[in-house]
């Protein structure tokens, strides 16, 4: 239903003119929508932003222009005014022609006659409200500062109107708003009915807990032991927390798992006699397993053999039933005072070298063996070394000992740069090979790449490394030995291809002495010599392949 926009001060309907303005045809009051009586484009009241706002200033400028020029006419006196009624504009009762909108031959209505002295109320009185079609929300009236125009003080004393909102709002908002509504009573119905059923069922199942004080949770810590130290360890199911403590209540599995000699034994702390426990956390426990050795026999020796012994060292070995270590004992009288002790690995098949001995003598020496379970056998003989072995070039005989010095050349990776070696810094410590060659002899040549590959085999010379057992020399025979770094370096060049570098010691015997002491009249000879510095082999002629070289070493004591 439209609404009936009344004046505030006369109480008559107020239309739109063709203007869209609302003009109170009785007292020339212009309003806004709202019925606030205002003047200018934006109403003080409500904000409204009037859009013809520049044809009603049009209007009311020839309102005013007709009006002065009335007074003029007939001044001091009361004149009978028309009004236009298309845009509210002062008409010329003579014409009756609109100045304005230019409406002609139209029944003009008259006002009410003004003096000329009249002005226009003033805005600050109360203005009436509308009788309107609907009553309008209350809201707080804005203090308008006065205005210096009578028309103005008007504006100032007018009220809000009802506003009638757009169309699509007027469908919108309430579509909105029934929607809300509904989706909130929805809500509030299914809560209603689900609160109703849950608090019901904890009713009647009385599962409703009573309230309580909240208590801080109890602890306890658990310690273990083993005895003996080492002899086994305790498996904690579950685990303590991150502070090494259970709670209260808490079921705690413990198990007791001894080392490889050692078996469980019993609990102390609690009373329990298998190897797994559950106990209760209901306070501080301290538990203990005790273990026992499982294994008490010693390992059985047999087959013990003095082998490889010479006027300086010996070989023992022996047999034991059982994966054990070894070691021996010895010395001159029952005291022993010497001892050798072979690696920790367990076995059943030993072998010990002892050394220091001296020539044609009986010493007194005690074999031993423990078991992983740390149980120990021994056994004790006898031994006589040999006599003093004499120094000489044939097998049996102890190696002459000697100082040669080193080929020197550029190869990085040739062992050959400035010094000596001698024979005697490796006797009793190293096996030792040496070869006797010639750079006019092609067999010696053709040796090299056996023996270069000994010398630097890592389970053999491993480059004669303080480490390995073995040592590899070769000494260059030359009788004109000034002239054999040349050829030396000639033979490298020409025959590298066939043998590979000269990668391996070479000596230079400058003035024949090892010819000499060696008896070396043909060449290529080898001569592998024991860790006592004994000779035990001489190969006279080439050697054939790498295999035959590391026979011979392996078989030297």
């Amino acid at each position: 239903m439209q609404n009936i926009v009344l004046c505030p001060r006369c109480r008559k309907q107020v239309k739109a003119d063709n203007l869209g303005e609302l003009i109170c045809l009785s007292c020339n009051l212009r309003l806004c929508p709202k019925a606030h009586i205002f003047d200018g484009k934006i109403c003080p009241y409500c904000g409204w932003e009037d859009p013809n706002y520049g044809l009603w200033l049009k209007a009311l400028k020839a309102r005013e222009e007709g009006r002065k020029s009335r007074t003029a006419e007939e001044p001091g006196e009361s004149k009978i005014q028309y009004i236009c009624p298309a845009c509210g504009t002062s008409v010329d009762a003579i014409n009756k022609n609109c100045p304005f909108c230019g409406l002609l031959g139209a029944k003009y209505r008259a006002a009410k006659p003004t003096p000329a002295s009249a002005s226009i109320p003033s805005s600050s009185a109360a203005p009436i409200k509308p009788i309107l079609s609907a009553i309008p929300r209350e809201t707080k009236q804005k203090k308008v500062r006065e205005s210096k125009g009578s028309f103005v003080k008007e504006v100032a004393a007018a009220e809000r109107m009802h506003w009638q909102p757009p169309p699509l709002r007027q469908f919108v908002r309430p579509v909105l708003a029934s929607t809300l509504a509904g989706i909130v009573i929805t809500a509030l119905v299914f809560g209603g009915i689900y609160a109703t059923r849950f608090i019901r069922q904890k009713i009647e199942s009385g599962a409703l807990p009573p309230i309580m004080a909240v208590e801080p949770v109890k602890t306890y810590s658990l310690a273990t032991n083993v005895v003996p130290q080492d002899s086994g360890k305790i498996r904690i199911t579950p685990p303590p927390t991150t502070n090494g403590t259970y709670k209260a209540g808490s079921q705690v599995t413990l198990t007791a798992v001894g080392s490889n000699c050692y078996g469980f034994s019993y609990w102390g702390g609690v009373a329990a006699s298998t190897e797994n426990i559950t106990i209760t956390m209901d306070s501080d426990k301290t538990i203990t397993a005790n273990f026992k050795v499982n294994d008490s026999t010693p390992p059985v020796i047999s087959q013990i053999e003095a082998e490889g012994y010479s006027d300086v060292s010996a070989t023992l070995s022996w047999l034991t039933d059982e994966p054990a270590t070894g070691q021996v004992d010895y010395g001159k009288t029952k005291e022993y005072g010497m001892s050798a002790i072979s690696d920790a690995e367990l076995d059943t098949d030993h072998e010990i070298r002892v050394t220091g001995l001296h020539p044609n003598t009986t010493y007194y020496f005690s074999v031993k063996s423990a078991d992983a379970c740390g149980n120990q056998a021994q056994e004790t003989n006898l031994i006589a070394t040999a006599r003093e072995i004499i120094y000489g070039e044939k097998v049996g005989q102890r190696a002459v000992d000697f100082t040669l010095p080193y080929y020197n050349d550029d190869n990085p990776e040739s062992p050959n740069k400035s010094g000596s070696e001698t024979l005697s810094s490796y006797i009793g410590k190293k096996k030792i090979l040496i070869n006797f060659w010639s750079t006019f002899c092609g067999a010696c040549i053709g040796e090299f790449p056996y023996i270069r590959g000994v010398y630097e085999d890592a389970n053999f010379a491993d480059r004669n490394s303080a480490n390995s057992d073995f040592l590899v020399l070769t000494v260059c025979t030359d009788s004109k030995i000034d002239e054999a770094p040349a050829r030396i370096e000639i033979l490298e060049g020409k025959f590298s291809d066939q043998t590979g570098p000269f990668t391996f010691p070479i000596l230079m015997d400058s003035v024949g002495q090892t010819k000499k002491d060696y008896h070396v009249w043909t060449i290529p000879e080898t001569v592998f010599i024991d860790s006592d510095g004994i000779i035990r082999e001489i190969k006279i002629g080439r050697i054939q392949n790498i295999d035959e070289i590391k026979t011979i070493l392996n078989s030297l004591n």
